[in-house]
């Protein structure tokens, strides 16, 4: 007995569109704004263009593997800092109270230059983003 099997539905074919990636990249830079949106803003437009746009889903996993490991680095660094200021305190009292902003600039600035470089990246046509991610 034959069965008829309906007819997939042809995939509509993706549509290039490098300025939407560079939009991609650069929304991660909404962490400036507030804290965590770094996540979801890129989270949002990938999951909305990613079936449409071509190289969307690849750099929006890029871009956000890329976020998280650096949301989770950049919150393990600030707790060795308040962990070694918490244990060194007691014995001096004069501990550097710039220290935690310095952590803040310095692991925000490393951030704003990764994506600044992988921008420049997708502007020379490279899609291999974010060596370091998730």
């Amino acid at each position: 007995m034959l069965v008829a099997q309906p007819e997939l539905a042809p995939s509509p074919k993706l549509r290039s569109d490098p300025d939407f990636l560079q939009l991609l990249n650069l929304s991660a830079l909404s962490f400036l704004l507030v804290p965590l949106l770094n996540l979801v803003v890129p989270w949002w437009l990938w999951r909305t263009r990613r079936y449409s746009v071509e190289h969307a889903a690849e750099v929006g996993r890029r871009v956000l593997g890329f976020q998280i490991l650096w949301q989770v680095c950049s919150f393990f660094v600030f707790l060795l800092v308040l962990i070694v200021h918490l244990s060194v305190a007691p014995n001096y009292r004069p501990v550097l109270p710039g220290v935690y902003v310095a952590v803040v600039a310095i692991t925000y600035g490393l951030n704003v230059l990764t994506i600044g470089y992988n921008s420049w990246q997708l502007r020379q046509g490279q899609l291999d983003l974010y060596r370091i991610r998730l």
